[in-house]
């Protein structure tokens, strides 16, 4: 019978190397300048036809094969027709695009390694010799999908840690199984005895053989710096009867040199952690392990278990004679320990717990380069994670690493821990700085700072100083499509978040949600920023690499706009933006010819009568002239230009119909048009500017506002409801799981909510609804929940009429009439979320929402008092108020805040909510204004009573202002005359008596037995009155500080050191002049002494 004996293409390796058994076989990438290959295949048989590419070849003869653009598989085809058999295999090639457009697909990153085609996951084997840094991974060649009994090794090498050169595939599957994770080691000395002799090339990987019967560890070794190798025949070394834990999760082999224990250690796992050890890297004894039936573990030491396991030396501090050892849990964690032997067993010992290393769900599998000069160590991670990678829409090719990070151990408040900086080499990408800029503020109304700024393949290096009062700092990427990527800080709790629940265009229910991580601050405050954005990913590194975040995302081609900014307050910062070049190609002049156009549109989309869009264009590649020009086509006179430019067009929908926009770019080379529809908006609601989060992609449909989930997935108004609130829609689920209302919930409400829902499965929680707290744990014990037993059941595909109503801690819901929930309250009382957005969610289910309103209870969620502040601050509880105005204000606005929906009304006058009322006269004394606020559940009353002084020398913007109230409004000093208060004045001892008068006669006489009636007081004689006026009430007196920080205390009188020292422990006294003297001897003015007494009296209240 006729036989495929041989197959060679054209100069290049064939992997895996021909075998009969085998079948389908790649080659490395080939130029986009080759157009064709010759392809040789030697058959037996003298009768046999050879095909090759559907056409007839000769057995050993060459035979041309013409190459399109991509990825082909070339078929071979042997046809034995005396025998009347066929044989088969197949070649896969891919030629590269041009120079110009190789590696541009959508979301391809452009300076993370990504392989060329076909799937990609962990890192392995990873190894610098020969000054070369190699790279090998799980790979399967022919397809983008996961499957664990297809698992390669792919090569590529680097020279620098950033531009990488795929080889050929390393190690193929075989009759043991798929090759799994593993790592590499050099064996220059022959200890192996698989090579010829010693060599510095020669090495060895350790991988894992996976099949249907378990895990085994194998071996492979290779003369020529590991671009072929072959399989130990011995293979397995370690199989699970060799596992002394006899747990079946036993992968990932570690290998390396230990120079303490004078042998080569390899660390399992998997599952629980296990170590071996061999001096020929052949035959291993197990040395130590770390679970329950291990037979031996270092005492004191816990369970580890981790995949990807590593462990390796790190200097403290850069100090070589202070080394710990490090293990890392697939780059997720790591303990920081000591490697010793114990009982003649050598040991990992933990000093530390396991340690975050990221702050974001996308690295994983992440191990250290072996044998790298200098002790340096470096880690990459492949950027993905195992929940929702299978679904990336990248088209070709799936998996993407993460940058290579820089590895050391530094002494911090917190003890000994790991930082990861990315590698310094990164810096030969930097073009010149789209902004470069030291001092800027970023200011909470200011305009955006980063407006010109546009990229998606760029390093932005920060430095920010917020002032004590900001609640939020940060930048927004992939601007300019309705979309954005956030990275935000908050100061006021140290938290940083990485929030992309609104960057993907593609896949938004899987590749959504937030992150977050507190981090530390610098001595004064402040924080540094590295954020590294690429085509489909975001990384973040706080202060110097004390954690970092990777994230993937999606985002529409055409947004590259940025945004800086803070709330609550302003921040200084300093800021410069690196474009980063591209690592898979160098664009010249002659590659800058538009080659590709994109819009932030999608051809066929809809758009609602009165929206105002913008649609944005991106011309690839970046080097080409970013101009296009607009064309419109709309005979239907359905849109208005309202503004354009050469990048943007924004559009006012008037009219339904249709139109098509097209954008042409420079000289007409590359055009693209999409068609629009407009038509009237199908999802009628009151609420504002939705925003969505958790997993689900959610679009305006037909019926409505339409949710397609993944687990959990949130849409929710932009209006926040403070006071209570009514709700009603209509709700329709037309396939899956759950649907559920949201309320008193965040912009995220998988980060704080109540939710309603009702469940259609059939285990614990199904055919019931259940009112549940987020973020929800899985335990219902501090949750409300009622069974539907005796209640009423849903149906999907039934459109189903909803209302809610909260009001005063109390949940009332209803469902087609039927009551489930009758004012009930939330069992835990220490929890309960008073206010928020209001939304709906799905959990795996399809969901479509119509005719939501949402109307707020009475009341008012903001006051204000022109030229006052009002007292106590307003809060939602509170409803009486004072305010406090000096002689010159006559009149007052008011200003009362509610949700749409609520009737307001100031002195009888109905206002709108943030508008200000009529000008309100004022009479000297109290004058008392009220402010309703009405609406479904009836009304709400505020009092505020505005107090005008009738001093025409003290004025608004006075330092002591407050305190004149306070003592006037109280007939503890009611001025000069009825016109003046003389704040400047001196006290004289006869009007402090007057003051004190109700103080028991504590304002005594000198000791020359005379009262000095006319006397002005001092400073120090002002603050010892108060003091012996606390001591006969019985109040604390004890409180003490320290005067030295005042230049003049050794002023103080013996009599009054005591008093003054009990006056600046309670804040009565506090000095002037920035706080730098008490000046004890000078006068008390009557505005100083006004501050005092006030002071005191809010001390003691």
């Amino acid at each position: 019978m006729a036989e495929i004996t041989d197959i060679q293409v054209e100069d290049m390796i064939l992997t895996p190397g021909f075998n009969e058994n085998d079948t389908e076989y790649s080659v490395l990438a080939v130029p986009y300048e080759k157009e064709s290959v010759q392809i040789t295949v030697t058959a037996s048989g003298e009768n046999a036809v050879l095909y090759i590419d559907g056409r007839e070849a000769e057995s050993g003869e060459p035979a041309e094969v013409p190459l399109e653009v991509g990825k082909q598989v070339i078929p071979i085809r042997l046809e034995d027709r005396a025998a009347g058999t066929e044989s088969s295999a197949s070649v896969s090639i891919y030629r590269k695009q041009s120079a110009a457009s190789y590696k541009t697909e959508a979301w391809r990153d452009q300076y993370h390694f990504s392989p060329l085609e076909g799937w990609m996951n962990d890192p392995n084997g990873l190894i610098y010799y020969n000054d070369q840094w190699h790279l090998f991974y799980q790979y399967i060649p022919l397809t983008r999908a996961h499957s664990d009994y297809e698992k390669h090794w792919g090569h590529a090498v680097s020279d620098d840690l950033v531009h990488w050169e795929e080889l050929p595939v390393a190690l193929a599957p075989d009759e043991l199984g798929s090759i799994w994770s593993g790592s590499t080691v050099n064996d220059p000395e022959n200890k192996s005895g698989l090579f010829a002799g010693p060599g510095e090339n020669n090495l060895l990987a350790f991988f894992t053989h996976m099949n249907s019967s378990g895990q085994v560890q194998s071996v492979a070794y290779s003369e020529d710096g590991g671009v072929t190798w072959e399989k130990y025949a011995g293979n397995p070394i370690l199989t699970q009867e060799d596992d002394p834990l006899h747990d079946g999760a036993f992968r990932d082999p570690n290998v390396f040199w230990c120079e303490e224990a004078g042998k080569y250690l390899m660390v399992v796992a998997g599952g629980p952690v296990r170590i071996f050890s061999s001096d020929n890297l052949l035959d291993w004894e197990f040395e130590s392990g770390y679970n329950g039936n291990s037979p031996f573990r270092p005492e004191g030491v816990g369970d580890i278990y981790s995949e990807c396991p590593d462990l390796f030396p790190l200097a403290v501090d850069g100090d070589e004679n202070n080394v710990k050892w490090v293990y890392t849990g697939a780059g997720r964690w790591y303990m920081i320990g000591d490697l010793k032997e114990i009982d003649g067993h050598w040991s990992f010992i933990p000093e530390t717990g396991a340690i975050s290393m990221t702050m974001a769900p996308d690295s994983y599998a992440g191990v250290t380069f072996k044998n790298a000069d200098g002790g340096r160590v470096v880690m990459v991670s492949w950027m993905a994670d195992w929940g929702t990678i299978q679904n990336a829409p990248t088209d070709g090719w799936n998996g993407t690493y993460t940058l290579c990070y820089d590895l050391s151990l530094r002494t911090t408040e917190d003890g000994i821990r790991l930082f990861q900086e990315p590698v310094k080499e990164y810096e030969t990408l930097r073009g010149e700085p789209l902004i470069d800029e030291t001092d800027i503020v970023i200011e909470e109304n200011g305009g955006n700072i980063l407006n010109g700024c546009r990229s998606d393949q760029f390093e932005l290096v920060a430095h920010l100083e917020p002032e004590e009062s900001v609640a939020e700092v940060g930048f927004r990427m992939f601007v300019g499509t309705g979309q954005e990527m956030v990275v935000k800080y908050n100061p006021q709790t140290s938290v940083l978040t990485m929030d992309r629940s609104r960057a993907s265009a593609a896949a938004s229910e899987y590749f959504g949600g937030s992150s977050s991580y507190t981090i530390h601050k610098n001595d004064d405050g402040s924080v540094d920023l590295r954020i590294f954005v690429d085509k489909g990913s975001v990384e973040v590194i706080p202060n110097h690499g004390e954690i970092y975040g990777a994230m993937l995302v999606f985002p529409n081609y055409a947004g590259i706009g940025m945004e800086a900014y803070s709330t609550g307050g302003d921040t200084a910062a300093d800021i410069t933006i690196y474009p980063l070049d591209s690592i898979w190609r160098e664009d010249t002049a002659e590659e800058g010819e538009p080659a590709e156009l994109y819009l932030s549109v999608e051809d066929g989309a809809s758009v609602n009568i009165g929206d105002e869009f913008t649609v944005y264009s991106r011309v690839a590649p970046e080097t080409a002239d970013q101009a296009v020009e607009w064309i419109l086509d709309d005979p239907d006179q359905t849109v208005a230009v309202a503004a354009q430019d050469d990048i943007s067009i924004t559009l006012r929908v008037e009219a339904a119909g249709d139109f098509s926009l097209t954008a042409a770019a420079k000289g007409g080379s590359v055009t693209k048009t999409v068609s629009i529809h407009t038509r009237e908006n199908p999802f009628r609601t009151n609420l504002t500017d939705w925003k969505t989060s958790g997993n689900g992609t959610w679009s305006l449909t037909e019926g409505g506002y339409q949710g397609i989930t993944g687990h959990d997935g949130f849409a929710v108004g932009s209006e926040t409801f403070e006071n209570g609130f009514r709700l009603e829609m209509d709700v329709t689920v037309t396939e899956g799981t759950a649907f559920g209302v949201v309320f008193n919930a965040e912009d995220n409400p998988g980060s704080g909510a109540y939710m309603v829902n009702f469940d259609f499965g059939d285990d614990q929680y199904g055919k019931q609804f259940r009112w549940t707290e987020f973020p929800y744990y899985g335990d219902e014990s501090n949750n409300a929940v009622a069974r539907f037993e005796d209640s009423y059941t849903p149906e999907i595909g039934k459109k189903h009429h909803v209302e809610l109503t909260w009001l005063e801690g109390r949940l009332t819901y209803v469902i087609d009439g039927h009551v489930i929930f009758d004012g009930v309250e939330d069992k835990n009382a220490g929890h309960v979320y008073s206010g928020g957005h209001v939304g709906v969610m799905g959990f795996n289910s399809t969901v479509v929402v119509n005719d939501v309103y949402a109307v707020p209870a009475a009341g008012l969620t903001g006051l204000q008092v022109s030229g006052a502040a009002l007292s106590p601050a307003f809060d939602k509880a509170q409803t009486d108020y004072e305010a406090f105005v000096d002689c010159g204000t006559e009149t007052v606005r008011v200003t009362p805040e509610a949700g749409s929906g609520v009737e307001i009304t100031v002195s009888g006058e109905a206002v709108e909510s943030g508008s200000a009322s009529g000008e309100i006269a004022l009479a000297p004394g109290e004058n008392v204004i009220t402010v309703t606020a009405a609406s479904w559940n009836g009304e709400k009353t505020y009092t505020i009573s505005v107090y005008r002084l009738p001093f025409e020398d003290v004025h608004q913007e006075d330092w002591f202002i407050d305190s004149i109230h306070y003592v006037y409004q109280r007939g503890i000093m009611i001025g000069h005359n009825e016109r003046e208060f003389d704040p400047n004045m001196p006290m004289i001892r006869a009007d402090t008596a007057l003051v004190l008068y109700r103080a028991e006669g504590i304002a005594t006489g000198y000791s020359s037995g005379l009262f000095g009636t006319a006397d002005p007081v001092t400073r120090e004689q002002a603050v010892t009155m108060l003091f012996r006026y606390a001591s006969r009430k019985g109040y604390a007196v004890d409180e003490r500080t320290s005067l030295d920080r005042f230049a003049d205390a050794g002023q103080v009188s013996g009599f009054a050191e005591e008093a003054m020292e009990w006056a600046v422990a309670r804040g009565i006294i506090s000095g002037k002049y920035d706080q730098t003297v008490l000046d004890p001897q000078g006068y008390a003015s009557c505005a100083e002494y006004a501050a005092m007494i006030m002071r005191f009296m809010e001390s003691y209240q």
